[in-house]
């Protein structure tokens, strides 16, 4: 690790910030706070920071020459990822029918909508927030496994035992979520622990980036039927 590696660290305190201060706005009641989604232009936002991080990263790894591997690009062929990928493929069905009973009665879709309360002020209401809403799913996907996961396990592995690295880590992409209270920072940190022990275990973020991302993409598109069903019933609260 050299000065770069350092000033990439620091860069990546941004999106630790945007959970930090989206908390503080939330407690004092001025909205969403900076870099946290929730409305289109701030998906816009989180996008860009993250994507112009991730442009860093790339930059700098090409430019020392490290390999791609390091970082969690190399090619999985081997049977773990094999059988991950196969694991993932088998599950999405069942979870497909299980968001479709979900939203199976009005009942159901304003139960959902109270055990998600905490992440309402991230997801989708409008039409065009859901369109943008993909777009960050993606660069989510794939940004933040780069950043939280190749990066920083490889950073903090020079520092530390490489379990220690993937809970530190898992709590530093927790605490980027307090935007979303302490329920939000718990559930994303337990997942960032999964996702970093999945990625150890197979040795590359490929099928890591495509789960993230199709997560996201689900519980937003969830979300976002059950509060467009409990609008259209006219008792939107």
């Amino acid at each position: 690790m050299n000065w770069a590696d350092h000033l990439l660290l620091g860069l990546l305190g941004l999106l630790l910030a945007q959970g930090v201060v989206g908390a503080w706005m939330a407690r004092r009641g001025k909205g969403r706070g900076f870099l946290v989604p929730g409305a289109e232009d701030s998906y816009s936002l989180t996008i860009g920071v993250q994507w112009g991080l991730t442009a860093i990263l790339v930059l700098v790894w090409g430019l020392y020459r490290r390999p791609w591997s390091d970082l969690g690009l190399g090619w999985p062929g081997n049977w773990e990822f094999v059988l991950s990928s196969a694991v993932f493929l088998i599950l999405v069905p069942p979870l497909m029918r299980l968001r479709t009973r979900l939203l199976g009665s009005a009942e159901k879709q304003d139960d959902l909508l109270d055990q998600t309360a905490h992440l309402q002020g991230v997801m989708p209401r409008t039409a065009e927030e859901l369109q943008q809403f993909k777009v960050l799913c993606l660069t989510a996907g794939i940004c933040e496994e780069l950043l939280f996961r190749g990066f920083l396990l490889a950073y903090l592995g020079d520092f530390m035992p490489l379990g220690w690295a993937v809970g530190v880590a898992a709590l530093l992409f927790g605490l980027s979520h307090a935007y979303q209270g302490w329920r939000g920072v718990l559930q994303t940190t337990l997942v960032a622990a999964a996702a970093g022990g999945l990625y150890l275990w197979i040795g590359s973020l490929w099928l890591v980036m495509a789960i993230h991302a199709w997560v996201d993409w689900n519980s937003g598109l969830l979300v976002y039927r059950a509060s467009l069903a409990r609008r259209a019933r006219g008792s939107w609260r």
